[in-house]
Parts: C-alpha cells; sequence; structure tokens
C-alpha cells in the first residue's frame, strides 16, 4: 500500500519540501475493521489484576507522599527548636561567665 510522507528539509529557500510517496506494510497501517469486543476471561482478569495494582501502588504512594511530607515538617521544627536552644545556651553561657568575672563579695571568710 502506498502511504505520502510529507517532509521537511532545512535549506535557505525551503524548495526542498515535499510529498513522497512511501511503501507501508498494511499491518502497520489502522484498520477500518472494529476491534473485537469480547476479551478472553484471561484478559479480563489480568486486566482486572492491573487495575487494582495500580490502584494500591497510587493508594501507596499517596501515603508515602504524605509520609514524607509530616517527616519534613517535623524535621524543620526540630530545627527551629535546635537553632532556638542553641541561641539560649549561648546566652546562659556569657552569663556565667559574666559572673564569673564579678567578685563574689557575698563570701569573704574573714570580716573585719
Amino acid at each position: 500500500m502506498l502511504v505520502g510522507v510529507q517532509f521537511f528539509a532545512p535549506s535557505a529557500d525551503d524548495s526542498c519540501t515535499g510529498i513522497v510517496p512511501v511503501r507501508v506494510p498494511s499491518r502497520l497501517l489502522p484498520c477500518n475493521s472494529p476491534v473485537p469486543e469480547a476479551l478472553p476471561d484471561s484478559a479480563r482478569a489480568r486486566a482486572a489484576k492491573q487495575q487494582q495494582d495500580l490502584a494500591r501502588v497510587r493508594a501507596e504512594r499517596d501515603d508515602l507522599r504524605g509520609q514524607a511530607q509530616l517527616l519534613a515538617r517535623s524535621v524543620h521544627v526540630l530545627e527551629i527548636e535546635n537553632t532556638k536552644l542553641k541561641e539560649t545556651n549561648a546566652a546562659l553561657e556569657q552569663q556565667v561567665a559574666t559572673q564569673a568575672s564579678v567578685p563574689d563579695l557575698t563570701r569573704r571568710r574573714g570580716r573585719p
């Protein structure tokens, strides 16, 4: 069977474009006869199982996506809390260092 194929060749004046007849095997062309509606039971069962598997895998994917988002939010909250704890610790260490440099006059041993 002959089929017309249009082609475009890159050229400055586009003079190399046109339609060329090409022989194509008939099994590659769409046929006009309808597809048989009756599928074997094994094909129907396989298709039903594939649909169930697809639904299960999608549900599992959605569940895992939700868990990953929850984990990301938890990690974010923990990072914020860690930052605040580090800032508080630094402030406390600075306060302790300041107190250590000032002599404690209330703990004198010998009072005149």
